[in-house]
């Protein structure tokens, strides 16, 4: 179980660290590397919810072994893509197996460990959880540094083939069965379907334009499919997400804070990467490390989370933290336009921070609001909609950025003629896909000085666009916390 957690903290560190050089060598553009990310969390969202069901129906263990084998075999393809689509297909079965192994490790925990042991199992699985995100952008930075970016899901092998041996010796003959649900497909379809109708219509925005007829009917058909899952779900017997959960007004308040707070933490899983190495020149060794300033953050936090809980209760705590993130996104900011990388390194271990105290928080106001009976179910929908948070974040974040540097690029280079080639490179380097150094390789000298600057301008503003709207969110979590009565 511990090596599953190793396994999928890992990929989720180091895979955002390695997305320019993915671009790079696949020759793709932003809203592909968009996918590569969110085929993986659309898809590990939507099994968290079918595994623990498939675990019921089918056996603890053996769904547990079938979603290591699809991890790691997705793993392997995922290194030996030979283009982005194909990465995109085998990052969406990666996902797969994610999805459904988080809530069958949970649930086995249960099973096979007596109740007083089991607190000390949830703190031994935390602890790796953590160290292994702490571990990721250093891990993943050695590998991109010295190796390539194949590296960072052959890694998943080695441990992948270990948890295989590891669930096949101690599977019980007898298997863990669960009570008996059967599975809505029928609504699982409905949820992928809208779901990527919407994150479609959200990445490619800035190709197609807000206005335009694809965007309004792509963005229409996912809302109306989103009405249809809800009408389907209220009749199901064995619905894929309880509505009735969403009756409990503390649990869908502490749900879309949430929400929020996942939105602008995976805007920084997203973002800083793309600055660090593409605007910045740092190589990924050093990004790794300067990423660790965050997670370092959010794991020595997490220490003493209970203990801040205690002295000032949930609903103080959080507005603590909200008011010391927007801080730090001000900070960031101030940072980013003036190039101060110090101020940069204490603004990452400030948001660390705060993130770490309004996520235990979050799910401990949610969690606590619902019956022990629902406790498990309640646990896996709140999970399911983090991840969606995550998957929203990457769309509006990216096309966001995208949208304001095109902007940017298209009123400065007005008067210039570049080829197609140019161009390309110059978007790419102005979206943090491409290295600002790259542009020396196809402009001429005395204009490469000029392309640079203008490249790394777009991205500035679109990447204080995106903090700007990271505190509205912030502003608007703080709102909906004041009507949080816990």
């Amino acid at each position: 179980m511990c090596l599953g957690l190793v396994m999928e903290n890992l990929d989720i560190s180091i895979v955002n660290l390695a997305v320019p050089d993915i671009a790079k060598s696949l020759q793709t553009g932003l809203s592909q590397m968009q996918w590569v990310l969110n085929a993986y969390l659309v898809l590990g969202a939507i099994f968290m919810v079918i595994g623990g069901r498939l675990g019921d129906i089918l056996g603890q263990f053996r769904v547990l072994w079938i979603a290591t084998f699809i991890f790691t075999l997705a793993s392997f393809f995922c290194a030996f893509s030979p283009n982005a689509d194909s990465l995109i297909a085998s990052r969406a079965l990666q996902g797969i197996g994610f999805g459904m192994s988080l809530p069958l490790i949970v649930a086995i925990n249960f099973y096979v460990f007596p109740v007083n042991q089991r607190a000390l199992v949830i703190s031994i699985g935390m602890a790796v959880s953590g160290i292994a995100q702490i571990m990721g952008p250093f891990l993943g930075g050695l590998l991109l540094q010295f190796w390539s970016w194949h590296s960072v899901f052959l890694i998943n092998l080695p441990v992948g083939v270990l948890g295989l041996l590891l669930i096949w010796l101690v599977m019980p003959k007898k298997p863990l069965i669960g009570e008996r649900e059967t599975i809505d497909w029928i609504g699982a379809a409905l949820f992928i379907l809208s779901l990527l109708s919407i994150l479609i219509a959200l990445t490619e925005v800035s190709a197609w334009g807000i206005t335009s007829w694809t965007f309004l009917l792509c963005m229409t058909f996912g809302i109306l499919l989103f009405a249809v899952f809800i009408l389907v779900e209220q009749k199901r017997k064995h619905p894929l997400i309880d509505l009735n959960l969403f009756k409990i007004k503390i649990y869908w308040q502490s749900s879309l804070i949430r929400i929020l707070c996942s939105f602008i933490y995976c805007s920084f899983l997203f973002l800083m990467p793309l600055y660090l190495q593409s605007i910045l020149g740092k190589t990924p060794f050093w990004s790794g490390m300067i990423f660790l300033l965050m997670n370092v953050g959010y794991a020595g936090m997490s220490i003493f989370n209970d203990k801040l809980l205690s002295v000032f209760g949930e609903k103080k705590s959080l507005a603590i933290s909200f008011i010391l993130y927007f801080v730090s996104l001000v900070t960031t900011v101030i940072a980013v336009v003036v190039d101060n990388n110090w101020l940069l390194y204490v603004s990452l271990l400030v948001q660390g921070m705060t993130t770490s105290i309004m996520i235990v928080t979050t799910a401990t106001v949610a969690l606590g609001a619902v019956s022990k009976e629902k406790s498990g179910l309640a646990s896996g929908v709140f999970y399911t909609i983090s991840t969606l948070g995550f998957s929203v974040s990457i769309a509006a974040v990216g096309s966001l950025l995208v949208s304001v540097s095109n902007l940017y690029l298209f009123k400065k280079i007005n008067d210039m003629t570049l080829t197609a080639a140019q161009f390309f490179k110059l978007q790419a380097a102005a979206q943090g896909i491409h290295s600002l150094k790259a542009l020396a390789e196809i402009f001429p000298a005395k204009l490469a000085h000029t392309m640079i600057v203008l490249a790394h301008h777009a991205f500035i503003l679109g990447f204080v666009g995106a903090m700007i709207l990271n505190m509205i969110l912030v502003g608007m979590a703080a709102l909906l916390l004041r009507r949080v009565d816990t």
